[in-house]
């Protein structure tokens, strides 16, 4: 039975291929980033236009997950699930017990209740995502529970999630929402579970919210002028985008794992260096990290304290750092390494920006996309100096020898040519126990050809291997953050996950209404 929930009503449940190419489309992560994703690619997105291949399907590791969930409810045992690596079938297997903890009464079924994007024809838009699981329990209630595996935990509230709402959505467009739904959100990484309930005059509320997102969408949408950043790196209308000179994709082999355009980033290119079966896992795959890299809190903390000084005042400004840093309760660590920030920082220079991303893509053969995130660029003297804040221990070589500044310089070039300025790169090491910075670099027009060149053969290996087999080194593996789950790993070790059968593995709190 189809049912008239407040102001939603779907005309059709179900949407064909011919449907889908007609209809524009709004997905979860659409309607959360409607306001900053770049205008040309949400346009795209919502229009539903064809672009380039990724031949991983995002939702390998999630439909594994819930075919072994199903299998579980009717067999009561877990069953391997074919075609997965190790890694992968390492997170299936910790998920499944996490489930098995947090969700271990009997139901009377379990089903993907809307595996086809709805149709809501009065608004002309189709509704995409996932909708995981919805349970149909012995009583008769009924639950929608949705599922993560990335280690963020719970949301705080369930049914202000993007994902949460479009499925809750989509299911009253089904006529599945016949009484109060209990809804619920897991992280089967962490065992984390938040729950709410909402009840059909609610739904309501969740209506207007999908208005007003889809207002922000299709406002943005109209004038969709490119904004080369972050959003390339996963933009699947890089060729003949404006801002960029490709014209065609590669072609990909159906047994390969990288997408039609390959996107390089400083991470990504330096674990590829160490162990190509660590850059498959974290660059292709997109698996979370079964192993700690260290301590990284006070890194990321000291990264974002200069981008809210620089961003709201100047670092020159003592009173102005000196509230900053007291409102965020900054140690005595921290405040020593800000000031010596500070003496380095180009007194009087324009800010280009602080944490940028910049995008630079090589019309090929091969293809590819290049992107950087940079702490802090400024215009000072003649210079684009390009700065990147380390917390750390000093490199071991120069600048002009790591890949990621490598990288770095070549994404940056355009960017200092266009304003006619010389292009310098420079680390800035804050940690007390560093004496002195490296030397500075600005790579020369050889330079940025052979770094073009470099990146252009390693783009052509990486869409040479088949194997992706780690490298068995010990030294190597010991920092690996995969080490602990991968079949070729020379530092075997349990993972870090919290595990389901720990005695502190605690239930969750009662639903809350809504």
């Amino acid at each position: 039975m189809r049912r008239r929930v407040g102001s939603l009503r779907s005309v059709s449940a179900r949407v064909t291929p011919a449907d889908q190419d007609a209809v524009p489309k709004v997905t979860p992560y659409l309607l959360r980033t409607a306001d900053t994703m770049c205008a040309r690619r949400l346009a795209l997105e919502h229009a539903a236009e064809p672009g380039t291949v990724d031949p991983v399907n995002r939702a390998r590791v999630r439909n594994a997950l819930l075919d072994a969930v199903r299998v579980w409810h009717e067999r009561g045992a877990w069953v391997p699930q074919p075609g997965l690596v190790a890694e992968e079938r390492a997170l299936i297997d910790h998920a499944c017990r996490w489930y098995a903890r947090r969700f271990p009464e009997p139901v009377e079924s379990v089903d993907v209740p809307a595996d086809h994007p709805t149709l809501l024809a009065r608004r002309g838009v189709t509704l995409g995502g996932w909708v995981d699981l919805g349970v149909v329990h012995r009583s008769g209630d009924r639950e929608l529970r949705q599922l993560s595996w990335h280690g963020r935990g719970a949301p705080s509230n369930v049914l202000e999630e993007p994902a949460v709402r479009l499925a809750v959505l989509r299911l009253a467009c089904l006529g599945w929402v016949d009484g109060p739904l209990t809804v619920t959100a897991a992280d089967l990484l962490t065992g984390d579970v938040a729950r709410a309930e909402i009840r059909p005059e609610a739904l309501a509320e969740q209506a207007g919210w999908l208005d007003e997102r889809l207002a922000v969408v299709r406002e943005r949408a109209a004038d969709p002028t490119p904004v080369p950043g972050r959003d390339c790196a996963g933009c699947r209308y890089i060729p003949r985008c404006p801002a960029h000179q490709v014209r065609a994709s590669m072609v990909t082999r159906r047994d390969s794992l990288l997408p039609a355009i390959v996107a390089l980033s400083p991470s990504t290119l330096d674990a590829w260096q160490r162990c190509a079966r660590e850059c498959r896992n974290r660059a292709l795959l997109g698996l979370p990290a079964s192993d700690g890299e260290g301590a990284t809190e006070h890194g990321l903390l000291l990264h974002r304290l200069l981008n809210l000084v620089h961003r709201t005042g100047s670092c020159h400004d003592a009173e102005h750092v000196d509230g900053v840093l007291s409102a965020h309760g900054a140690d005595d660590r921290t405040v020593e390494e800000i000031r010596r920030h500070v003496a380095r920082c180009p007194a009087g220079a324009d800010p280009v920006g602080h944490e940028v991303e910049w995008a630079r893509a090589h019309a090929g053969p091969p293809v590819f996309l290049a992107t950087a995130r940079l702490d802090a660029v400024w215009d000072h003297d003649g210079l684009l100096d390009v700065r990147d804040y380390k917390s750390g221990r000093a490199s071991e070589y120069p600048i002009e020898q790591d890949r990621r500044a490598q990288l770095q310089a070549w994404v940056a070039a355009p960017r200092a040519a266009e304003r006619g300025l010389r292009l310098r790169l420079r680390y800035e090491h804050l940690a007390t126990e560093v004496v002195e910075d490296p030397e500075p670099w600005e790579p020369t027009e050889d330079d940025l050809a052979r770094i073009e060149e470099e990146l252009a053969a390693t783009v052509t290996e990486m869409r040479a291997e088949r194997e992706f087999r780690g490298v068995a080194d010990a030294g190597v593996c010991a920092r690996c953050r995969y080490r602990s789950i991968c079949d070729d790993s020379a530092a075997p070790g349990v993972p870090s996950w919290p595990a389901a059968d720990a005695p502190e593995a605690a239930e969750t709190a009662q639903p809350e209404s809504a």
